[in-house]
């Protein structure tokens, strides 16, 4: 039997849907098309980075790693604001 299948193209393919890929295929999505495969279904728990709770810290013995943790949650926010969802709760 023949098998049908259509045909998509994507300007990037993205492996893996955890912290780095989800945010790589995010950030690409904006101004090409992306595909983002991952080998587990959704909200497994074994990737470096399942699970509901994270700790984000801004207090660093230097500059740089303090603005880029600042400029982290920022890009949080955004994203929160673009998709609805809530993403960050603040608790302390």
């Amino acid at each position: 039997r023949k098998s049908t299948m259509d045909t998509e193209i994507y300007d990037y393919i993205v492996f893996g849907s955890g912290v780095m890929g989800s945010s790589a295929a995010y950030h690409l999505s904006k101004d090409h098309k992306v595909a983002l495969l991952e080998q587990y279904d959704l909200l497994h728990s074994l990737g470096s980075s399942h699970g509901q709770s994270r700790i984000v810290r801004k207090l660093y013995p230097d500059d740089f790693h303090s603005s880029l943790a600042i400029k982290g949650v920022d890009c949080w926010r955004k994203v929160e604001k673009e998709t609805g969802a809530t993403l960050l709760k603040q608790v302390g």
